[in-house]
Formats: structure tokens, sequence, C-alpha cells
């Protein structure tokens, strides 16, 4: 029975990543997920370390300081910091608790999690083509209640194509979990299906990864790719209107509404921000005051999105970059324990280009996703 009640909170941590969009509800089933599933595994007995406790009473005690400096400003947003202060405080509490029980994590269960985590991406797969041949052979539309009718794209069971690279990023460092030459296949369709240029990145990053962990030639790993991409041109070649990975790419550049609004804003605004307001921030949910001040070149571009913009930015923008970075490293400190260092200086990376910051569950998520299907983790137990 407690490894059916395990299994099904797992299972809605995944389907709360699918539920993005929906914003408060995906939030509450995930937080949730995740709490009963560390009381479920651990027997009810959670142990704290005296040491994260200080740590985090520190950074809420220097946020609640800075808030007197942010409440200044007439146009603070004290609702916006309120409700992101707490999913920040909740979800770091929780992700401290979780790492530091982490090694208590009886074998039996960490199979089942490889396994939902495994079938889960399957799923997705299969509905992404199966999306594909519908609206290819009957101009059909399949489409759940979550995700948006605009969008012209291949998203699985994901509120975003582009979210795909949230559920897929914990695969890319534990690739073993298919057969490579599945995966592969896998994730230059979605690569292509999805016209997603956030899970471009991590479809670049995947092929390294594989490359360096399978010690592969690099001439067998392209033989590879070029046939998948020259199989999968041919079947799109039919109707070019289906290449949007290719067009989006193509209009990578500053003047791009989406690529500036990801990879540029962020360098813009802290350029125009000031050193007052970089090093101490405007308070979480306020970033927007950032976009508000600007006022240059890249007006037009800088308001298009409104307050979206890069995670890393975001953090530095609401935080101020010396809490942001005390925070940052706080959560370093926590995964050294599961040996993720390599994940969270990608997911850095990643969030340069991507939105999730401090007060997104997705940032925190990814990291304990991994740890759960840490296939050295289960086969080490295995010995």
């Amino acid at each position: 029975m407690k490894k059916f009640l395990i299994g099904i909170c797992f299972i809605l941590i995944l389907f709360s990543f699918a539920l993005y969009n929906l914003r408060l509800l995906p939030l509450i089933i995930n937080a949730f997920s995740i709490i009963f599933l560390l009381l479920f595994i651990t027997d009810f007995k959670i142990t704290v370390n005296l040491r994260d406790i200080i740590s985090i009473i520190s950074i809420y005690t220097c946020i609640l300081f800075l808030s007197f400096y942010w409440k200044n400003n007439m146009a603070f947003d004290f609702n916006e910091f309120i409700s992101s202060f707490v999913i920040f405080m909740i979800y770091l509490i929780i992700f401290s608790v979780y790492f530091n029980n982490y090694q208590n994590i009886p074998h039996k269960y960490r199979n089942i999690f490889v396994q939902i985590y495994k079938y889960f991406l399957i799923v997705n797969f299969i509905v992404i083509l199966a999306q594909f041949i519908l609206e290819f052979t009957l101009n059909f539309r399949l489409l759940f209640p979550w995700q948006p009718t605009r969008s012209q794209r291949q998203m699985g069971i994901m509120s975003e194509p582009s979210h795909n690279a949230m559920i897929y990023l914990p695969f890319i460092f534990e690739n073993r979990i298919f057969d490579h030459r599945f995966g592969v296949l896998m994730m230059t369709l979605i690569t292509l299906l999805s016209a997603s240029a956030s899970f471009f990145v991590l479809y670049i990053f995947y092929l390294v990864l594989l490359l360096r962990n399978l010690k592969l030639k690099i001439n067998n790993l392209l033989a590879v790719t070029a046939i998948i991409l020259l199989v999968s041109l041919f079947v799109f070649g039919i109707d070019y209107s289906n290449l949007n990975l290719f067009i989006r790419l193509s209009r990578i550049g500053i003047n791009d509404a989406s690529s500036f609004t990801r990879l540029y804003k962020g360098f813009v605004l802290f350029e125009n921000n000031g050193f007052v307001h970089n090093v101490l921030g405007d308070g979480p949910g306020n970033n927007v005051l950032s976009v508000n001040r600007y006022d240059g070149k890249y007006y037009t571009l800088v308001n298009l999105e409104g307050e979206m913009m890069s995670g890393v930015f975001a953090n530095v923008f609401s935080y101020g970059i010396v809490l942001a970075i005390a925070i940052y490293i706080f959560i370093y400190v926590n995964i050294k324990k599961a040996h993720l260092e390599t994940m969270f200086l990608f997911l850095i990376l990643f969030t340069f280009y991507s939105g999730e910051g401090f007060s997104n569950y997705i940032f925190y998520n990814v990291l304990i996703v991994t740890s759960l299907i840490d296939l050295h983790a289960v086969n080490k137990e295995d010995t």
C-alpha cells in the first residue's frame, strides 16, 4: 500500500509539470505531493539540519530587512511580493528538508521512481507523435483542457511546447533510462515537433553528455543523428510550414522579441538598472520595476513581454545580486549531498535562457526529480 501511495505522489509531482500554466493548482499539488512523498519514504521520521535552519532563517531575515527598503518605492507591489516570497519560503524549506533526508530513501522505492518517470516520458512522446499524425492527416488538433488552442506546435501533455524541456531535463543527466538509440530518436523528434528553442538547447546538451558518458566516437553519434534528421526532413518536406524549429532558430537575434526576452533582456536591464538596484534588488515579484526604469534604445522590446526575462536575472532583480548568490550557494551545498553539481551548473546556464527562478517551483523540482531517478544510487544498492 505504501509503495502505491509513494507512486501516486511521484506521478502527481510529474503531472504538476504538465499543469504548469494553471498556476496555483499545480503548485498546491506539487508541494503536498513532495511533502507526503518524503513522509512516506522516511516512515514519518524526517531529520533536519541545524546549519540549514540557521541559513534559511538568515535568508528570510535579510529579505524582511530589505523589504523596508523595497517598500520605499511607490511602484512596489506588496501583493506580488507576498505571493512570491511565500512560494520561495515554502520551497526553500521543502528543498532543504528533502536533501537532508535524501540518503535515507530506501532502495526499494528508487526503482519505482525510475520506472514511473520512464513511462511518463514515453506517454508524453507518444502523445506528441499522435498530435502530429492527427494534425497532418486529419487536420485535427489533439489538445487537453490545460493547453492553449493558439499554439501550432506539438506539446504532448505539457502546457506549452517549450515546457517539454522542464520534464526532459532530468533525463539528460540519467540518459541510461532508455536504450541510447531510442533516446536519440525520441529527443530528436521532440526537438523537431515541438519546435522549441528551449528544448533545442536541451537537445544539444543531451548529445554532448551522451557522447561523454558513452565515450562514443563523434562520427558515430553524428551519423545516427544525421540519419534521423534526414528521415524527419523527408517527412516534413511535404509541408515546409512544419519546419517551425528551423524558422524559429533562424530568427534568433537581438531584434526578435522572443530571443530578446530570453537572451538579451536581462543584460540590457542590468546595465541600465544602476549599482544600488542591482545589489539590493526590488523585491520578490517586483522585477518588473527594472523594466519600468528602462527608456533606452530597446524600449519596445523590453516592454513587449512585461516582466518576463531569464530566471537568473529575475533572481538578481528580485533579491539583489548579493542575496541571489547567497541563495545559489545554499542550494549548491544541499544538492552536493546527491552529487548533482553538474546538473546545478547546467540549470544556472539554462536559466540564463529560460524563466525558472527562486519563486518558481519547477526550479527546485528538476533537482528533486533528478535525484529520485538516480540510476547510480539504484545500481550501487543492487550490488
